[in-house]
């Protein structure tokens, strides 16, 4: 069963105290700084742990987890792909049209381009992991 925890400022901390077999489902707001006016997005996530794994969805759309018995049955009603967290996600490019060709990113976040991990924009995967995915308050990701 997914247990709703609404809207949260430490995302963080609530993914990182997830019992084996525990799931959650909650929002948090990104602003998006790397924008033009700096738009609010109001994100919802679901994630759960087995074992020593972390499963997560992130989408800017809402997440029907009331009926769900676990996340992959929330996943395919939202049409989002789940990703595991402490395992490599696929950095997707960006492409930044240059006279030249172009100028192709792995990593961007700012007003031309944001890159994604597993589908998911960066920005969007800080917001709702906060220090689970950068390994603490002072850290950043490591891209490779």
């Amino acid at each position: 069963m997914i247990t709703s925890s609404g809207k949260l400022n430490d995302p963080g901390r609530v993914i990182g105290a997830l019992e084996e077999g525990q799931a959650v489902h909650f929002s948090v707001t990104h602003e998006c700084f790397y924008e033009e006016g700096c738009p609010v997005v109001e994100l919802e996530a679901v994630f759960e742990r087995r074992g020593s794994r972390i499963i997560g969805i992130v989408s800017d759309k809402p997440l029907d987890a009331s009926g769900a018995g676990n996340l992959e049955q929330v996943a395919v009603q939202s049409g989002v792909t789940p990703f595991e967290l402490g395992s490599p996600l696929p950095l997707e490019t960006i492409r930044i049209p240059k006279p030249w060709g172009a100028e192709i990113w792995y990593s961007g976040i700012e007003k031309r381009g944001v890159c994604s991990a597993g589908g998911v924009p960066l920005t969007w995967l800080i917001a709702a992991t906060g220090d689970v995915l950068l390994g603490g308050p002072e850290s950043a990701p490591l891209l490779l």
